[in-house]
């Protein structure tokens, strides 16, 4: 989704997007990807073509990524 938005240059969008996974990580207790979605809102703010927006979207989207690694190996693990 946030890559989608980022390609579609849909600023709109991925502020959106970039909220809702800062406050649902903090309600669910990840606090890094919490904070790293606070940092990308920032500096979106200041607008996405900036090279710290870039670095700090893919952040974001690294430590997604590295979620759902973790909850795919968690659930083989459980089969």
């Amino acid at each position: 989704m946030i890559q989608g938005a980022r390609d579609e240059g849909d600023d709109e969008a991925l502020r959106t997007q970039v909220h809702q996974i800062k406050g649902s990580a903090g309600s669910y207790g990840f606090p890094s990807v919490s904070q790293c979605a606070r940092r990308c809102q920032e500096v979106l703010r200041r607008g996405t073509g900036t090279e710290d927006a870039d670095l700090l979207l893919d952040e974001l989207v690294a430590q997604l990524s590295e979620l759902a690694d973790q909850r795919d190996d968690r659930v083989q693990r459980e089969k």
